[in-house]
Formats: structure tokens, C-alpha cells, sequence
């Protein structure tokens, strides 16, 4: 609820995220992101809306960036390539190569 009803939403974190899922969530809901180019909100961020990217500890660049964005507030796009059911997809698949590449322990 906090995202939806958000301006924008940062992710500026000292350590890199492994998988980025507050920047994934906002942008999915229409929120543009300021985050640092680093872990997952990187990879996100280049791949659905790199205009939020800005360097690591960068601090004035975020502060620039969100001026820029409260002038004049971005698009963010509709359509992204991580979604639930990619997830869900990719998860499964892995643990079936796992699981036929594995002789089993039970005989």
C-alpha cells in the first residue's frame, strides 16, 4: 500500500540486493524507482527503466534525480520481463534439470 500510494520509491542500500523485489514491485505498480547500480535493483532497473539508475553512494545524483522526477514525473513502463509467472517458471525448470541430472539416493 505504501508503494502504490508513493511519489517514488528508492532504493539506495549500502549492500547489494540479491534480487531487488521492492524496485520490481514499485515499478510494477507505475512508481518510478531511484536506485543504485548495484545487485538486483541494477539489473532491474537497466532492463525496465534505467533513468532511475545512478552510481553507487551517489547521494546528489539521487537528490538531482529526484528533482528532475518531481518536475516532471516519468513514465514507467507497463510491461516489464519479471514477472510472477517467469519466476515461477524459471524456478521449476531449474529444479527439473536438477532433479534429472541426479541419480537418486533411494534405491
Amino acid at each position: 500500500e505504501i508503494l502504490a500510494i508513493s511519489t517514488i520509491v528508492y532504493s539506495l542500500t549500502n549492500e547489494p540486493e540479491a534480487f531487488g523485489r521492492t524496485t520490481i514491485e514499485a515499478l510494477s505498480l507505475g512508481v518510478p524507482v531511484i536506485g543504485y547500480e548495484h545487485g538486483g535493483t541494477a539489473e532491474i532497473l537497466t532492463a525496465v527503466f534505467p533513468g532511475g539508475l545512478v552510481d553507487v553512494f551517489d547521494i546528489q545524483t539521487a537528490a538531482d534525480r529526484t528533482e528532475q522526477f518531481l518536475r516532471e514525473l516519468p513514465t514507467v513502463p507497463n510491461e516489464h520481463p519479471y514477472t510472477t509467472e517467469r519466476l515461477q517458471g524459471a524456478t521449476l525448470s531449474l529444479y527439473q534439470k536438477i532433479t534429472e541430472d541426479r541419480e537418486p539416493r533411494w534405491t
